[in-house]
């Protein structure tokens, strides 16, 4: 009786209404013949759904018999008044708990000093590439960025319109979540991870999608902004998957997915949902102070597939076709948009272009910071250098070197920063500065 009540309330709350964002939008999505009914079902439903006491979104997916279903996803293990069944569709309500935009990362400091979540190699540490260090340009995708203002997040991917390149990310990560000027310098590092202006900069802010916060549905977050070739390439560092192909695929459930990100590296999942809509929190721990609803989403699981500072990381299949953005998530589960809803919005398509772009006329300098048995080391490497170079820490020079990696044995103990950077012994040319932490 009291379900039939529910239903009955819902009936009237939506034909009441106006017709959705979800409803006049084409999905992103090849809803399969199994899941058709359950879509229905989630369109006619879906905005009060988002209404009920502790439910956080909703989306489509299958039962363990292959019965389509829709995933009510909730802030809370006792939700009440979610029902068991719409229109004979059975909806499954899953404790998700609240998702977040995913730009305030929980790993900072050393990599010695990093809980094991935040390392792809627990043991063997010193020898794992950091996609939160400072990379030579040009850069890969995959790695610490961000804008001046925020934290950091992830370079998601190089993108093209034929005539410019741009870095591909959140708007949260290279916007600030509206909060930017048009030109504004990206970051890489991100400045958590030690990125500043202006040695750091490799790209200028483009265009963003806004972030419409409150009732109004989005479809993105996600943002473009201006490099070259010579500061960004196609690629993910070495231990990632590589280079995304141009042709994109559209995300389907059981679908098998990998990513490389600022945080958790290189890691894989599976697409659990599609068709989501998913209230997004961007400010506030305990009590969400600035939210945002986003629609035609996808949910990723197990929970170690991101964390915070992973947002922007591009989602790719098996074979590198690209599937999705990342930008948000909670402790068990990640949010993506759909990489072809990005990309049209933006009038770009995914560059795959791996040859070698001009050499550049500085020097550029890379530092990476680690302890080896409690000890301080920096491991140091440059290009675009002539013959032999001076290297200094802190004004001083350490020795002059004909080759263009140093490794610089500290051998202190504790904490202390350090400002690395390599000139040519004519004096004429060095390379940028760069800070070193423990």
């Amino acid at each position: 009786m009291q379900n039939r009540l529910w239903l009955k309330t819902l009936i009237t709350f939506v034909t009441s209404v106006t017709l959705s964002f979800t409803a006049l939008a084409a999905s992103p999505f090849d809803i399969p013949p199994g899941l058709v009914i359950a879509q229905e079902v989630q369109e006619k439903y879906g905005d009060s759904l988002m209404q009920s006491e502790g439910v956080v979104g909703h989306g489509l997916s299958f039962d363990q018999n292959g019965k389509g279903v829709i995933v009510v996803f909730t802030e809370t293990p006792m939700a009440k008044n979610i029902p068991k069944v719409l229109e004979q569709v059975p909806v499954k309500p899953v404790f998700t708990g609240r998702f977040y935009s995913l730009a305030k990362p929980l790993c900072g400091g050393p990599p010695s000093e990093r809980p094991p979540e935040c390392s792809g190699d627990e043991e063997n540490t010193e020898t794992v590439i950091d996609p939160k260090a400072r990379f030579m340009r040009p850069v890969p995708i995959g790695v610490s960025s961000g804008h001046p203002d925020i934290t950091a997040g992830t370079i998601g991917a190089r993108v093209t319109d034929g005539d410019n390149v741009y870095a591909l990310s959140n708007n949260h990560v290279f916007a600030n979540s509206n909060d930017s000027v048009i030109g504004d310098p990206i970051l890489q590092p991100g400045p958590l991870d030690g990125g500043s202006e202006p040695n750091d900069t490799f790209a200028h802010l483009t265009k963003f999608a806004e972030i419409v916060f409150g009732g109004t549905a989005n479809q993105m977050d996600a943002a473009l902004s201006l490099t070259t070739e010579n500061d960004l390439t196609t690629s993910t560092p070495e231990g990632g998957y590589g280079t995304p192909n141009s042709v994109t695929v559209s995300p389907f459930v059981t679908q098998e997915v990998k990513k490389y990100g600022r945080t958790t590296g290189f890691t894989q999942g599976v697409v659990d949902s599609v068709n989501a809509t998913i209230s997004v929190c961007y400010e506030g721990v305990l009590i969400c102070t600035k939210s945002a609803t986003f629609v035609d989403q996808f949910v990723i699981t197990p929970g170690t597939f991101s964390a915070g500072g992973d947002s922007g990381s591009l989602i790719v299949a098996m074979d590198n076709s690209p599937v999705g953005l990342l930008f948000a998530g909670s402790s068990s589960y990640t949010i993506a948009t759909p990489i072809d809803t990005v990309l049209k919005y933006f009038g770009v398509s995914i560059d795959s272009d791996t040859s070698t772009p001009p050499p550049s006329s500085t020097i550029e300098l890379s530092a990476y910071g680690y302890k080896e048995k409690g000890l301080q080391k920096a491991l140091l490497e440059w290009k675009g250098s002539t013959g032999t170079v001076d290297v200094y820490r802190d004004s001083e020079i350490l020795q002059s070197v004909e080759s263009t990696r140093y490794l610089d044995d500290i051998n202190q103990k504790g904490g202390a920063s350090y400002i690395y950077w390599v000139c040519n012994q004519d004096g004429d040319t060095c390379s940028n500065r760069v800070n070193v932490n423990f």
